[in-house]
Parts: C-alpha cells; structure tokens; sequence
C-alpha cells in the first residue's frame, strides 16, 4: 500500500518547502482533529457513494471484483470493508493519521529541465515483408468456430424515457436508474458558445464562485455536505449546469443552483485562477506537435470556427471581468431549458421539485437548434505545413470533404469506415504501421455530421519519424486516391459493426442525450434496429460504390507538422499547392 500527495510549487513565489509545509500541515490537522463532525459525516458519505458508482460500470465492477482478491482477502473481505466504512469514527481517522502519517515520508522532487532528445534516422536494413492473406491454422481454427448471435438490448425511447412539460419552452427527461440512489439532473440552457462566446471562460468560473448568502469556500462546503458534485460545461447550442448526488439530497441542492442562478457572487480571485490556467493549459498545448497538429487540423477543415480559435487565450481571457460573465449567465437563463433527470425519483415528484426550486423562465426565448459548422476544405489538394524544429514526430493529417450521407447510405458509410481505418485491420493500419512499420500511430475514420444531413467527411492520421515522413504520405495518398480492394476482409468488417452494436448501448446515465442525439440525426428510434440487418446483408460493392461516389477523385487537405530540416518543402510540393501557416495564426490570442 502507497500513498501518494503531488504538489506543484508556485514558480516564483514559493518553494519545495514552502508547499511541502502547507501538505504537512493538513495531514497535523487530520491527527489532532481539527475538523467538525459535518465535515466527516459528508465525507465518509462521499467514500460510500463512491463505491456505489463503480458498480455502475462494467470495467469498474471487474476492477472491484479483483481488488477483492488481491487485496481484500476475497469477497467477504469486500463486504466488510463496507461495513467497516459505514461505522467508522472519528475516533479511527484520528488514529490512523497518528500511525501512518507523522514525520516519516519519502520525498521526491522533479525540477525543470530541459533533456537532450535522442533522433532515431531510419535502419539501414531493408524491412520485413510479411506475406499478405495468410493466418496461422490457430486463427483459422478460431474463426471456423460457430459465432454466437449477436445480443443487442435495444432502446425504447417511449417505454424507456418519460417527459415532461415544465411550462412553456421548458421540458423534462426522465430515466430510471436501476442501480442506486444516486441521481444526476442536467440543466441544458437552449444556447451555447457559438451564439455566446464567453461561455466556455463562464463555465469555468461558474464552479469556483458563491452566492450572495455563501463565500465560494462555504457553497463548495454546502454541496460537499450533500455529498453533492457541482459541473458546468458549454457546447456549440447549449449550456449545462450538471448536479450528481444522492437522491434525498436533490431538493437542497437545487435551492444551491438557485442562488447560483439568482444571486451569483462576483469574485476577482477566482477568474484570476481561471485566467491562470487558460494561460498554462495553453502553453502546455504548444509544447506539445501532437496538439499542435490538432489544431492544424480543426484550423483547415473549420478556419475562424475551428475550437482553437472560438475559445478564450489568454489575452482573451483578461479581457472579461465578472461583470460581462455575469451578463452572459443572465442571457442563457432568458432560453428554454431541456431538464435531463436519471435516478430513482418518480418523474412527477421531479418536474414538481424542479419547478418549485429553480427560476426557470416563465417566457423563455426558444432553444437554439442544433449547430454543426461548415467544413472550408480547399477545392484542391493542398498541403499544409507547420514548421517545428522540435519536432520529433512528424503528425499528419489528411481529410476529403464528402456529401450528405442518406440514411440508406448510413451501413455502406460504416462499413466503409471500418474497412479503410476503423480498426489494428483497416488498411490504413496495416499498410502503413504493419505492412512497412511507418508509423508509430496510423487510423483514419468516416464521421458524419451529427445532424439530419450527416454530410460525411474522411479523417486520417499518422504519426511517423521525420525520415519517413515521405514514403508515410506516399502510402497514405495512395491508399486515399486509389483504395486497394481486399473483398476477403469483408466478413471482418460486418463481424466488427455487428459486434460494435453490441457494445454500442447507451449508458443509463446517457440514455436521454443519447435519445436527443438520434433525434438530432432524424432517426425516430435506436438506429441499431435497421442498422444490424443491414451489417448482415453488406457485400464488398457496397463499400466500393460508398467510396467512389464520396471519395474518390476529391481535393484532399494533407496538414502537416515537422521538423523542416528534414520535411522539405519541395517534397511536400509534389503532393500538392503548398501553404505555410505560422503555428501562432491556428490559436485565439
């Protein structure tokens, strides 16, 4: 058993000392229990509750069933460890505080610095060329053995959601939770940052302030005695306060969101702190090509709109105060909401504590529809080239802009996804990493806009080292302008999509976002009904047919970062138009 505290020292104002003093402190304050009794009472319900949600998730149940095992002495141990938790005292944390965590420790500390890189050059012998269609008599065994059917649990949005009007403009969606007690309710504003630019500095900020009647460390105190978690967040058409808790504890905290709504507190040092972290997240990108060649990316195929150039930098950040924060929170409350509840409650307990709690608009502006924003791919193929001289990688992206996908095209779109890159048996994977060991990272995918047009686009990626930048974009170019047919590898493809659907069922807690978003993309109902005959009865003509009507014969965006010592400019010209872009022009100031 370890445990482990990580701290990061201010970098001027402070040092290893200094904060390794404030972490000693509190672990003193634990021992000499220098903490009230509501204090411990919300945070031995906070441990309990935390065990209820990993029996939510399936990876997380296996993961408790063998920590079990190997640390608990077995399942019986597991249960009394939850008794255990339930009676525990302060008495026992006290205790152990004293035993456990006095004067001896282990301290480690990891300054700045600046390490040498090591630049791998290409090996000198030629690689191995594997022979192509062949598998071991193990794998042919394997995949002769009768293949179950597939079981899919389908969704019912009218059995399984229950709605509700919460007055005009104002709505109510309701699941059940079929595990325990613990509720989430979402509050999804009918506007987002695309119409309101501030939100996503909004959102931050929202989660670090008080109220009028609570300090922001006493409304943190509040929720915390609720074992209640507070998250907002903001999307291209909306605005989500999210509340997670223990059912009992619904009607409170919803009188917190209330004065959050009502009455917020305009406070200097939170936004300084969100201002902070704007600045060092953004530096953190920077440092990094394989963010950079993100933003490269959403730079070619969104201009002004890519996400990188929408949100606040740090001189951006600087220049909002509370003040035009606070303006921004009055008009998302002036929209429509869409309530999203999950939890054991009866809906119409819910919409009545909803509506007597919260001052939702009684003449609310409607919701904003669903915004996807316009690809700007060039009308020819064009490479463009972000110089990085510490760049070790060379990332590149490539993308063909297509045509709206109709939903009988839908299975024949998937079905092309997954046999150009949707799997380690994509030919973008095989042909680039385990064909010829290119690349380090090699996928590609066809998304469809989440939309009723479902206008597709093809999206490819490698991550390679710079002496073969060359040969992976000849590889890429042509798998994209001149896709191989491999019709034996159609009987994978349909197994991959039909064992996906399986897989593929919303979590309880998504169920009705996951409902809206089908709904978004005009399907009345769980797609996987239609979606999985149509895998059955997929032939190799289906997938050629998708790819020469949506990407053969396109303009194709090859984006790429590199270090130009060894990505020359007159190699990347043959592929294309080439366009220099100066890495600062793909961020907002």
């Amino acid at each position: 058993n370890l445990d482990v505290v990580a701290y990061v020292p201010r970098l001027v104002t402070q040092t290893f000392r200094g904060a390794e003093r404030l972490v000693l402190e509190q672990f003193r304050r634990v021992r000499e229990g220098e903490f009230d009794d509501a204090t411990f009472v919300a945070l031995k319900e906070a441990l309990i509750t935390e065990q209820k949600e990993r029996w939510e998730d399936n990876r997380e149940r296996a993961l408790a069933m063998g920590h079990a095992f190997v640390a608990r002495g077995g399942w019986d141990g597991y249960v009394r460890y939850l008794g255990q938790l339930r009676a525990v005292t302060r008495a026992d944390v006290m205790r152990v505080a004293s035993e456990r965590f006095g004067e001896r420790h282990l301290v480690v500390r990891s300054r700045m610095g600046f390490p040498k890189k090591t630049r791998l050059d290409k090996p000198d012998y030629p690689p191995v060329d594997p022979p192509r269609g062949k598998h071991s008599p193990f794998f042919e065994a394997m995949r002769a053995r009768p293949k179950p059917a597939p079981r899919v649990e389908l969704v019912d949005p009218r059995t399984d959601l229950a709605t509700r009007t919460l007055g005009p403009g104002n709505t109510l969606t309701a699941a059940n939770n079929p595990f325990n007690d613990i509720y989430q309710l979402e509050l999804r504003f009918g506007v987002g940052n695309d119409s309101i630019r501030e939100l996503d500095v909004l959102a931050q900020y929202l989660q670090r302030i008080g109220t009028t009647a609570h300090s922001p460390d006493e409304f943190r105190r509040q929720l915390f005695g609720l074992s209640t978690t507070l998250e907002v967040e903001t999307t291209l058409d909306r605005f989500v306060v999210r509340l997670r808790g223990p059912q009992a504890n619904l009607p409170r905290a919803l009188e917190l969101v209330a004065a959050l709504m009502k009455e917020p507190r305009a406070e200097r040092r939170p936004l300084r702190q969100v201002r902070r972290e704007i600045w060092g997240f953004r530096r953190i990108e920077r440092k990094d090509a394989v963010n950079v060649g993100k933003a490269l990316r959403d730079h070619v195929l969104y201009g002004d709109d890519s996400p990188f150039h929408r949100e606040h930098g740090p001189w951006g950040a600087r220049m909002l105060g509370p003040t035009r924060l606070f303006d921004a929170w009055a008009r998302v409350q002036t929209r429509g909401v869409e309530v999203h509840y999950v939890g054991q409650g009866r809906v119409e307990d819910v919409a009545a504590v909803v509506s007597e709690r919260l001052p939702l608009s009684q003449e609310p502006r409607p919701l904003k529809p669903r915004v996807v924003h316009a690809r700007r791919l060039p009308a020819e193929t064009t490479v463009y080239f972000v110089p990085r001289r510490d760049a070790v990688q060379t990332q590149l992206w490539f993308a063909v802009e297509g045509d709206p996908v109709r939903r009988p095209e839908v299975p024949a779109a998937n079905a092309f996804g997954e046999y150009f890159g949707g799997s380690m048996a994509g030919l973008v994977f095989q042909e680039i990493r385990e064909f010829r060991a290119l690349a380090y990272s090699a996928k590609a995918a066809y998304p469809l806009d989440p939309n009723v047009y479902q206008r597709g686009h093809l999206l490819g990626y490698v991550g390679c080292q710079a002496d073969k930048t060359v040969e992976a974009l000849d590889v890429m170019v042509g798998l994209i302008t001149k896709m191989p047919r491999r019709p034996d590898r159609l009987a994978a493809v349909e197994g991959a999509l039909v064992r996906s659907q399986e897989t593929a069922s919303p979590e309880f807690r998504e169920l009705p976002l996951a409902v809206g978003e089908w709904r978004a993309r005009g399907y009345g109902e769980d797609p996987r009904r239609w979606l999985l005959p149509a895998y059955e009865d997929l032939e190799f003509e289906d997938i050629e047919q998708f790819y020469a009507a949506h990407v053969e014969g396109r303009p194709l965006a090859i984006m790429v970062v590199g270090d130009p010592r060894k990505v020359k400019a007159e190699d990347l010209r043959k592929y294309g138009k080439l366009v220099r872009v100066r890495e600062g022009a793909l961020y907002s100031k």
